[in-house]
């Protein structure tokens, strides 16, 4: 309801409801001497932050510690899901849909996953939209094995590269098959070297 109670106002009205004061330039009234941009705000609180650096640090020391123990509390509560919410931006809840999704196996070897274990499993998320260790969420690509997520990293996390070096080891290990032929396997080796040892001491 406009100022003026239920009154009707007639067409071009110039009561202070719609002819709000008009203040000139320079005015020195309470809503005008106090507005100042933001960088000005922002420069005055440097200057004075500047001014009193004892005082800053003592503030900063204290907010830090309170803030500390808050979050050792919250990590002593909830664990694992405050460190997937604060790493990955992600609830534990979705991670436990993904875990269902994947039937408890590794995204990329199939192999099962440990979910109690403290390594039993990791995000992976794309490092190349997501820099380092944390995730922004919508870039993980799934739950994997440890030995996975690290030869992944050992890789630049390139499947191009990694399909390389599988070929080029299937080829490796089918030349080296076929140069030891019958040969015995470096274990028997070792066996009959030790019971030619043991026979010379025995002599």
């Amino acid at each position: 309801m406009p100022r003026g109670g239920s009154r009707v106002h007639p067409p071009g009205c110039s009561c202070a409801s719609h002819a709000p004061r008009k203040c000139p330039e320079g005015c020195g009234c309470g809503r005008h001497a106090a507005r100042k941009t933001r960088e000005e705000k922002l420069e005055t609180q440097r200057a004075w932050r500047k001014a009193h650096p004892e005082y800053v640090r003592e503030k900063n020391r204290a907010w830090n510690e309170a803030n500390r123990a808050r979050v050792q509390e919250y990590r002593k509560k909830n664990g694992r899901a405050f460190h997937v919410r604060h790493t990955f931006g992600v609830e534990l809840t979705e991670v436990a849909d993904r875990w269902e999704a994947q039937q408890g196996l590794c995204y990329m070897c199939g192999e099962p996953l440990d979910w109690e274990a403290k390594r039993g499993f990791v995000i992976d998320h794309d490092r190349s939209h997501c820099r380092g260790k944390k995730s922004c969420g919508d870039c993980i690509l799934g739950l994997a094995c440890d030995a996975c997520n690290v030869g992944c990293g050992r890789f630049g996390d390139d499947p191009d590269r990694m399909e390389r070096a599988a070929a080029a080891r299937r080829d490796a290990m089918a030349m080296a098959a076929a140069r030891i032929g019958a040969k015995p396997a470096q274990g028997e080796l070792f066996d009959i070297k030790m019971a030619a040892r043991r026979r010379e001491e025995s002599a």
